[in-house]
């Protein structure tokens, strides 16, 4: 497989996943859970910043390595 398209699905995921986790932080607060909406907030954000960091610091040694927790889920959905 090529090494950008692998990085292409990888990103992808990435972004499904943080549209969906972003979902769930806006119903938290539509039902009124501030103060667990902000934690899950931070806790999100750095979340994905990790994966973020670790799917460059891959690509840019041009390892094919999955991302951490969800990049096995992208290469099984794509």
């Amino acid at each position: 497989m090529n090494k950008n398209t692998y990085y292409k699905k990888q990103l992808l995921t990435l972004i499904i996943v943080a549209l969906a986790l972003q979902g769930i932080i806006s119903m938290l607060g539509v039902w009124g859970l501030y103060p667990i909406q902000k934690m899950f907030l931070w806790a999100v954000r750095l979340f994905l910043l990790i994966e973020l960091i670790y799917g460059i610091m891959n690509f840019s040694k041009g390892d094919n390595k999955p991302l951490p927790f969800i990049g096995k889920y992208g290469e099984k959905a794509f």
